[in-house]
């Protein structure tokens, strides 16, 4: 089978040495002619941080082949970011990649071949935790979880790394939670070890562990309750004591007052919860009454808990407990937990009836047990 290669004019030979830019078009000849090139490396180029340099050189085959001497090498980088090459076969590493090196015959592209060319840049050697940065005891609740970026506390050396990125894991998510930027947050109580682990593949990685006590704060459902009280009134929004059960307000009339319980008799609400339920901790949020010239005289100032699993027997639980009147939303923890199906609520209230203060209003008044897992 006759095949035709190519025999270059002295102007293209003379562009060989450099000594012209002007190119003769290839004359066609017949006769055994090169078919392929090849570099002196075999399998993938590998190069290190940024800088470092490999040379490379090609031959071209057959190596009796008629033509061979017109034949000379060109070389380019698929991805200038990863690497560069010179007319020479120069390579040099510019960033972590890879990407390919393709060496070829300038007046014959047919004859090429391709090389991959990976760039492993300069490997991450140490992830260290600063843990005099952060608390590694922290204190989370179901209604606040705990919540902090670790990546402020971690360091990755060396500066000069190519691919100084991290790796997140939590030994148990169900305890404290870590996304991919490093954000943890607190979501059960026990102890959890987080990762932090360089993500160019080296291997480095440190550990801190956490110890989390959660609070589980758990209102108890009202469905089924049933809620009476001392005398209620409807002035200021306020009803009776069933509105607990759907958060609105609840008025009740204080005693001497007219409508009310007799004077020196208790002001009170007595909530049957269906089953006896654990209970240590009560929420109850004041109301702002923009008829009342004094609000603080419409508010609780203190309460005392009483609990019965007959309904007529009733035992003290703590009494009491004073109640902020200058805080609107109140969420107080009793001194135990106590299991009853009825429990009585009796209020202290400001003695002080002026300015239409003859009632106490309130509202978003719950029962609840609060446990500790740590």
């Amino acid at each position: 089978m006759k095949r035709f290669h190519f025999i270059y004019t002295i102007a293209a030979s003379a562009l060989l040495f450099g000594c012209s830019d002007s190119k003769d078009e290839p004359v066609p000849v017949d006769g055994n002619g090169v078919e392929a090139v090849q570099l002196n490396v075999s399998g993938v180029i590998s190069l290190g941080a940024a800088g470092d340099t490999r040379s490379v050189s090609a031959t071209f085959s057959p190596a009796d082949a008629d033509d061979i001497d017109y034949y000379w090498a060109a070389y380019r980088s698929s991805d200038s970011k990863v690497f560069t090459v010179d007319a020479g076969g120069v390579l040099t590493a510019v960033g972590r990649g890879t990407a390919y090196l393709t060496v070829y015959a300038p007046y014959n592209t047919e004859v090429s071949a391709d090389y991959e060319v990976t760039v492993e840049g300069a490997p991450v050697t140490s992830v260290t935790f600063n843990t005099a940065g952060f608390s590694q005891n922290i204190t989370s609740s179901s209604d606040s979880h705990y919540s902090t970026d670790l990546a402020r506390y971690v360091t990755v050396a060396p500066e000069s790394a190519d691919y100084r990125s991290l790796l997140w894991t939590s030994s148990d998510e169900s305890i404290v939670d870590v996304n991919r930027r490093g954000y943890i947050t607190a979501v059960g109580g026990g102890y959890a070890t987080i990762r932090a682990e360089a993500a160019d593949g080296s291997g480095v990685y440190d550990e801190v562990t956490l110890h989390s006590t959660y609070s589980d704060w758990v209102a108890i459902p009202m469905d089924n309750w049933t809620v009476t009280s001392s005398p209620s009134g409807t002035d200021y929004g306020g009803a009776g004591a069933e509105s607990i059960k759907t958060g609105d307000a609840v008025n009740l009339i204080k005693p001497g007052q007219t409508g009310g319980p007799a004077a020196g008799e208790d002001m009170y609400i007595l909530i049957d919860m269906g089953q006896p339920s654990p209970v240590n901790y009560f929420t109850i949020s004041h109301t702002w009454i923009g008829e009342v010239s004094n609000n603080n005289n419409t508010r609780v100032q203190g309460a005392s808990f009483y609990g019965s699993n007959d309904g007529n027997n009733f035992t003290a639980m703590q009494e009491n407990i004073t109640i902020s009147r200058s805080v609107y939303d109140i969420r107080q923890e009793l001194n135990n937990t106590y299991t009853y199906r009825y429990i009585k609520v009796v209020f202290d209230y400001p003695t002080a009836t002026t300015g239409g203060a003859h009632c106490v209003v309130f509202t978003n008044f719950r029962l609840g047990e609060k446990t500790i897992y740590d």
